[in-house]
């Protein structure tokens, strides 16, 4: 008898370590809730008072690609030349112990401007999906890094490159990959590959697509060059629209929907907005230029809104905006970058690759520790549009925290 109870505390013990361990994993672009708020509860925000403790470094190669994570295994893509000058994305699986490479997987891909990959690894059970900037789309086994089924989206006539190269990430939906491709989005058979339905070879907008229900049927919310789109996920019909236009038709937040309400903000002086979601078509609760994301998503916690307003290179500031209302609550001068959460604190990256860590509050910026944690090279011979920035979003998972920078540096902090 106490063998028996043994055995079943152990299987109880194992149960909650490997539950523990996918409450923690990061197995997409802002997380599997598409809120940039982590789960992770094994790290401590005064782990950077006496200096980060670094426990790898590696470099992916350049690009603007974040991190994916489940379990032990780490996922992104870079981009680096050949001795023979050809440009190739680079697909990485890591350990996130050590940053070995357990695979790799490469294809020719032109680093274009602003240079390298956008999207990030989309982690659905034992595959894993990747989208370059040229169109190029990867089903792959997620330990082996075998290719199961691959197309080129711009080449098949199903999307035109948006002037700086495809963005949003791929989404699951059940047998689905959404992408923000074409006018309004273009679903993906996950297990083939083969188009489901498309929105025509249009340029897209440069968010990812948001998942939401709406009573029974399923939407995706999309940011399209010029247009909020929801549709219906499972045939492509476009159920409402609005017009959401920004100079130069730059629209690269993502919606983040809570509930019934849509909060959208972009940059370039647009501002911002806040939408319920009933009906047919969705009504304006507010509408104002007080958060204006230049092309990082907000977070909104316990009824605030948390985001870095303005456009990089210029004035911005960190801002708490009231969800109800849209009044700003405070703001602090602040360097342009990422804003994340993990339960209720801050994770706040620079583009100069400075890490602070706040008190989510409506009371003002309280900040628990904050350092130096990423080199951002400047080199004054290169052009502008090939500087090194901190514009990934960092990651925390199972206690460890994943920085990189556009010149593909990657680093692994332990915040235990």
């Amino acid at each position: 008898m106490r063998r028996r109870h043994i055995i079943l505390s152990s299987l109880i013990v194992s149960y909650i370590l490997i539950n523990s361990a996918q409450a923690t994993d990061w197995l997409r672009w802002r997380g599997s809730d598409a809120d940039g708020i982590f789960k992770e509860t094994n790290w401590n925000p005064n782990a950077l008072d006496n200096g980060p403790k670094r426990l790898w470094k590696t470099n992916l190669g350049i690009g603007f690609s974040s991190i994916s994570v489940q379990g032990n295994y780490l996922y992104s893509l870079g981009n680096n030349v050949d001795d023979d000058g050809t440009q190739r994305d680079i697909v990485y699986c890591l350990d996130t112990r050590t940053g070995k490479v357990i695979w790799q997987y490469s294809y020719p891909c032109d680093q274009g401007g602003w240079p390298g990959p956008r999207a990030t690894p989309t982690i659905d059970g034992s595959r894993v999906y990747t989208l370059s900037r040229s169109g190029h789309l990867f089903c792959f086994d997620n330990k082996t890094g075998n290719v199961l089924w691959n197309r080129n989206i711009i080449d098949d006539g199903l999307a035109i490159d948006p002037d700086c190269g495809i963005s949003g990430s791929p989404v699951v939906h059940g047998d689905l990959l959404i992408l923000n491709a074409g006018r309004s989005g273009l679903g993906i058979d996950k297990r083939t590959g083969q188009t489901v339905w498309d929105s025509g070879p249009h340029k897209c907008g440069f968010a990812t697509p948001v998942l939401y229900r709406n009573g029974n049927s399923d939407r995706a919310a999309i940011l399209g060059r010029t247009h909020l789109y929801s549709i219906d996920i499972n045939t492509g019909r476009v159920v409402w629209s609005i017009p959401w236009r920004t100079r130069y038709e730059e629209n690269s937040p993502d919606p983040v929907i809570l509930g019934n309400r849509l909060f959208i903000s972009t940059g370039y002086g647009k501002g911002c907005a806040l939408y319920t979601l009933n009906g047919r078509q969705p009504t304006v609760v507010w509408q104002n230029r007080n958060m204006s994301n230049h092309f990082h998503t907000c977070v909104i916690l316990n009824g605030y809104i948390y985001g870095i307003h303005g456009v990089t290179g210029k004035n911005c500031s960190l801002r708490c905006l009231d969800f109800k209302t849209g009044d700003v609550m405070w703001e602090k001068p602040f360097a342009f970058g990422p804003v994340m959460a993990a339960g209720n604190k801050l994770i706040i990256l620079t583009e100069t690759g400075h890490l602070h860590i706040a008190e989510a509050s409506p009371l003002g910026y309280r900040e628990i520790s904050s350092a130096n944690v990423i080199d951002v090279p400047y080199d004054r011979y290169r052009a502008r549009t090939k500087q090194c920035k901190c514009w990934i979003p960092p990651v925390l998972s199972n206690g460890r925290m994943f920085v990189r920078n556009s010149w593909g540096d990657l680093i692994c902090l332990d915040m235990r």
